[in-house]
């Protein structure tokens, strides 16, 4: 009987461990949670498209959620759209007659594989999606050009066909609410061109491709210009990890800020915090500093241990915190850590710094304080 109930428990608790998985599984990731919401308030994302967001996306999949897209955007049927394009929906494809797949193949955002087959269900890679989000833009509006150069140390390795776009995606189509990039880097300094590309990151970039061609707020924030005793641009009272009060006129009078937006639960946030211990040691008479804190709620134990593990000091703040919401938007990428440097009166002084190395970081203020 002993036996018996310990089998039945044991089988109870892997039905729940399985439960809270899929039901974990289903969530998007915390650093996506934001703009896969506004996408969803922008009605741009299918419902089949509402659920594992972690997973790497298909290319029908691709196509249905651009297509749905282009239809919310532009108030139209996607057959108005195709055939205002001078362009008909044809049967062109042995292996799926998706009419979304149809469509965006008319429109030239996808191609298919040769001898007539689409590959419905292959997932994309990141050089892929770069090259159809870029299609789309061409569609909604003019792409401008950039003669701004790809620093990516992988450049190379991206195929002939998508540098313009990789170019595009990455240096010139911003999300007008927020100034992000339709597309950014992956880690140290990588561009992946054959990187998976999940679903979470289709729907932001189709949410950021949405807004770039949209009359939205400026993607830098109006700053607070009046009167105070901080040079710091935006007016704030927050409570930081300790517990207390803090205000801009904690940050001093700095010409320089710098803004770090992380959370504890990344292993790039906290490999990275000797790094930023240095830099405030060595320049914390310059520079202003003010941590937005992801998981603050949460994560405030964390980020204090961590601070004395690193015998360092500074402000952390709740990232969400309604009074730091521009700051927020000075800084936000969609990925953490990110970092920016901004002067008194919140101009940039530098690109985001996505998952930067303190090299990166030492160039930029080098160059800053000359």
């Amino acid at each position: 009987m002993k036996r018996k109930s310990m089998i039945i428990a044991a089988a109870f608790m892997l039905c729940l461990a399985m439960f809270s998985e899929i039901a974990y599984a289903g969530e998007p990731s915390s650093w996506a949670l934001k703009e896969v919401n506004e996408a969803m308030e922008l009605e741009i994302v299918p419902d089949s498209l509402q659920g594992e967001y972690t997973v790497p996306i298909k290319r029908a999949e691709f196509c249905q959620l651009i297509v749905n897209m282009i239809t919310v955007k532009e108030g139209k049927s996607i057959s108005e759209i195709v055939a205002e394009a001078g362009k008909e929906i044809d049967d062109v494809f042995s292996d799926t007659d998706d009419q979304d797949i149809l469509a965006a193949y008319a429109l030239g955002i996808v191609s298919g594989l040769g001898d007539g087959v689409f590959a419905p269900d292959k997932e994309i890679k990141r050089q892929e999606a770069a090259a159809m989000l870029v299609r789309t833009a061409k569609i909604l509006g003019e792409v401008a050009g950039t003669e701004e150069e790809l620093t990516f140390a992988d450049k190379d390795k991206i195929d002939s066909y998508a540098l313009e776009s990789v170019a595009a995606a990455t240096l010139v189509l911003k999300d007008s609410t927020n100034g992000v990039a339709l597309m950014a880097g992956a880690e140290n300094n990588q561009f992946s061109p054959l990187g998976v590309y999940t679903r979470e990151q289709a729907i932001m970039t189709a949410k950021r491709l949405y807004n770039a061609f949209s009359e939205a707020a400026a993607a830098v924030p109006e700053v607070d210009t009046a009167e105070s005793t901080s040079a710091f641009p935006v007016k704030f009272s927050a409570v930081d990890i300790y517990g207390k009060t803090v205000t801009e006129k904690d940050l001093g009078e700095k010409e320089v800020l710098l803004i770090h937006y992380w959370a504890t639960w990344c292993p790039d946030c906290v490999n990275g915090m000797p790094a930023f211990a240095e830099l405030i040691e060595k320049y914390g008479d310059k520079i202003g500093f003010i941590s937005l804190l992801h998981d603050y709620e949460t994560g405030k134990e964390a980020a204090i241990e961590l601070l004395e593990a690193n015998n360092t000091s500074f402000i952390v703040v709740d990232a969400n915190h309604s009074e730091l919401e521009k700051l927020k938007e000075l800084v936000y990428s969609g990925y953490v850590p990110t970092s920016v440097f901004i002067d008194k009166e919140g101009k940039s002084l530098s690109e985001k710094i996505i998952e930067g190395e303190k090299s990166e970081y030492l160039e930029i203020i080098d160059t800053i304080l000359k």
